[in-house]
């Protein structure tokens, strides 16, 4: 499966309200040196993305970790397909670390 239809797997699998962040999203704006995998997902702190949906991926798609946010205004988000956030705040975000609380799902 080609990167570009992995990224819109992800972000449509984690539900409503998703967008590309972190290291994906950087990457995706032309950061070079960040990690290409697992793929970072963004959503709102009120819902969870489905476990179940994203054990149903493709098995040849990258990992795709789920971060929730309560602060994602719209001046975050970059308007693109798939959405994600800015370069700013995907930079800021990229510093996640591997083990954070933050981590909903990975599959």
């Amino acid at each position: 499966m080609a990167r570009d239809q992995q990224l819109s797997v992800a972000v449509l699998a984690a539900g409503a309200g998703a967008v590309l962040a972190g290291a994906t999203a950087a990457t995706e704006a032309g950061v070079r040196g960040l990690r290409p995998e697992p793929l970072h997902v963004l959503v709102p702190a009120s819902r969870r993305a489905g476990r179940s949906t994203l054990r149903q991926l493709p098995i040849d798609m990258a990992a795709v970790v789920v971060h929730r946010t309560s602060v994602l205004p719209a001046e975050h988000l970059q308007v693109g397909r798939p959405p994600r956030t800015t370069t700013a705040r995907a930079l800021v975000d990229a510093g996640w670390r591997p083990d954070a609380t933050d981590r909903d799902c990975q599959r």
